[in-house]
């Protein structure tokens, strides 16, 4: 599953939290900052194996202080 997101300014880098049920998230992958493209915009392989099932996720981000934002919006998906 490929995740998209716009990178926001002073941000050391993201976690992407994902589950099987909304707003409950049980797996989360730190995936540091990847290099942005020329829009801004941040490009993640995530590796989900549940064809069929709906996957919710959110992102978090951190800073060179390790201090935590709030989640962002929740975003789902049906995997292939």
């Amino acid at each position: 599953m490929l995740v998209r997101w716009r990178e926001s300014p002073d941000v050391a880098g993201y976690v992407i939290h994902w589950g099987m049920t909304s707003g409950a998230y049980t797996n989360a992958l730190d995936v540091g900052a990847p290099e942005p493209d020329a829009d801004g915009v941040a490009t993640f392989e995530l590796a989900i194996r549940d064809a069929g099932e709906t996957v919710y996720l959110a992102l978090t981000s951190y800073d060179d202080q390790g201090r935590m934002s709030g989640f962002s919006n929740e975003l789902s998906a049906l995997l292939p």
